[in-house]
């Protein structure tokens, strides 16, 4: 026991020293180097470990066990650091923070994700796009970043939908569930961001034709101005649905094929009216 003592109070004026010599006027609490309690714990059990009589070639195997158990654990706390870090009110701390970030990969994932319910829009914002930056399968990260479009600050919101995009057709399939959610700013985003990446058609365009009657009206006129952005391709289903029983969904779909403007868009609309009109 007297031993344990001895190497924490070791530790903790390392700690100190090493506080002296990093902090500066600017630096943030979290971007201070402190040693987490429990790999304190692991130093300690560590030097005891070789204070102990064993061969050495034990030693040696325990030693690296608890190294790996050590950079685990570092690896872990270094990233909810760096998260913190996005909130810097200097640039160059948030950018290298950042960086940092995207260069931990995987394993930055889960501070990120914590760093999604942030008091602090600025570490809200730059976690969702670093999200986005880290190569790993569009199930892990797009459910997360759908997430993102219920975001209280707009531009947090818009931001979202702008890294769906970029991620591309891996996202679709998500987005188009996305258009069942019970939010409305999820659905109008997601409908947003299906428009903007446009393809595969066959998958993209009934699910958007069928939210034309979405019980919102912001989020119909995001599906028009999506379908309006896939442009000609959209043209058939629209058509198709010109026929439909329902007004609204004649409506809308008129509404889109007139924004659109290709001719046979526009001799569409004439047929239909005609035809609903000799009705």
């Amino acid at each position: 026991m007297k031993w344990t003592f001895l190497i924490f109070k070791w530790i903790g004026r390392l700690e100190v020293f090493l506080l002296g010599c990093f902090r500066s006027e600017e630096s943030h609490p979290s971007t201070l180097l402190t040693f987490h309690p429990s790999v304190k714990v692991k130093i300690c059990f560590l030097i005891l470990l070789n204070c102990a009589i064993l061969s050495s070639m034990k030693r040696l195997f325990l030693i690296l066990i608890f190294l790996c158990l050590m950079a685990c654990q570092s690896q872990e706390e270094h990233a909810k650091v760096l998260v913190m870090q996005l909130g810097e009110p200097i640039a160059s701390h948030r950018v290298k923070a950042y960086r940092a970030l995207i260069a931990m990969g995987p394993e930055a994932m889960d501070a990120l994700i914590v760093g999604l319910s942030d008091d602090n829009p600025r570490v809200r914002e730059m976690s969702a796009w670093a999200l986005s930056e880290i190569k790993v399968p569009a199930a892990h990260v797009v459910p997360v970043l759908i997430t993102v479009l219920t975001d209280p600050d707009e531009n947090i919101r818009v931001a979202g939908s702008v890294m769906l995009q970029r991620l591309g057709e891996p996202a679709v399939p998500y987005l188009i569930d996305a258009l069942n959610a019970e939010s409305p700013e999820i659905r109008l985003n997601a409908a947003y961001a299906l428009g903007e990446i446009g393809a595969p058609h066959d998958t993209i365009l009934p699910a958007l034709i069928q939210t034309l009657t979405d019980r919102e009206w912001n989020v119909r006129r995001l599906v028009v101005r999506a379908l309006v952005t896939i442009g000609p391709p959209a043209v058939n289903a629209l058509i198709q649905s010109l026929n439909s029983a329902d007004p609204d969904l004649r409506r809308m779909a008129e509404r889109a094929l007139n924004d659109i403007g290709t001719p046979k868009a526009r001799q569409a609309i004439a047929d239909a009216k005609r035809r609903f009109s000799d009705q």
